[in-house]
């Protein structure tokens, strides 16, 4: 029986010969396994134009935001998912030396997320308590992979998609911190941010599928992202305080 995963994996054209000959040759033979093909495309379709509208919103604000330097913060506007835009100036606070790492062993990708505060920025741990309106910033360590996708879901079954917003998943040399901070919007329960990493260019609106499916399961807080192609993965929740 053809699976999900391969009519995706088939989508994307990443099945070896053998596969993608059994693939043609069930859709041939198979009327239903058509139209689950069919409906794999239209949801993925509706899936990528969420996300660009989404994905031109903020970067619009973002560029507004470069424009007004005179302003400290975005305006405080709220978005159906689980975060806020905040301070894109803010980044250059967050630098942490190349040894502090959350995730994964030395010399593996890893995630990294802090708090800004009045002092020193606050590195937060998995399962650190958080707030609503509490700014934090990404960072990352590649660990030599070339390209990267930071996604989000929430307690409430909202995924956001934050890195990239352009849809290139290769990253820039030097690459190190997400070029804007996030303010936590008043949704209760958890954030759970993710980094997914390869050795080869991703399909950014795969992975952003993929978050939207697992923030609406029953698994959301502890379960990988289901991604249809090679990549390592990292995570990190943080709890919201009510």
């Amino acid at each position: 029986m053809i699976q999900d995963w391969m009519l995706e994996r088939y989508r994307l054209g990443e099945l070896t010969a053998a596969q993608k000959a059994e693939v043609e040759k069930a859709l041939e033979a198979d009327e239903a396994l058509r139209a689950r093909l069919q409906s794999l495309e239209a949801d993925t379709q509706a899936t990528l134009d969420r996300y660009k509208a989404r994905a031109v919103g903020i970067e619009v604000r973002r560029r507004a935001a470069e424009v007004r330097p005179s302003r400290s913060l975005v305006p405080a506007l709220a978005f159906s998912f689980g975060l806020v835009l905040a301070v894109a100036g803010s980044v250059a606070l967050l630098h942490r030396p190349d040894d502090i790492r959350l995730k994964g062993e030395l010399g593996d990708p890893a995630l990294h997320i802090y708090r800004q505060t009045s002092g020193s920025p606050e590195r937060l741990e998995p399962g650190a308590k958080v707030r609503p309106h509490d700014r934090v910033q990404v960072e990352v360590e590649l660990a030599g992979e070339r390209s990267l996708v930071v996604v989000s879901i929430d307690a409430v079954g909202h995924a956001t998609l934050h890195y990239p917003l352009n849809g290139d998943t290769v990253a820039p040399a030097g690459f190190k911190a997400l070029p804007q901070a996030f303010e936590l919007d008043e949704s209760p329960g958890f954030e759970r941010f993710f980094l997914v990493t390869s050795k080869q260019p991703m399909d950014s609106g795969v992975v952003y599928q993929a978050a939207e499916r697992l923030a609406r399961g029953p698994v959301a807080r502890t379960a990988s992202l289901a991604l249809p192609f090679a990549s390592t993965q990292r995570s990190l929740l943080l709890d919201k305080a009510p």
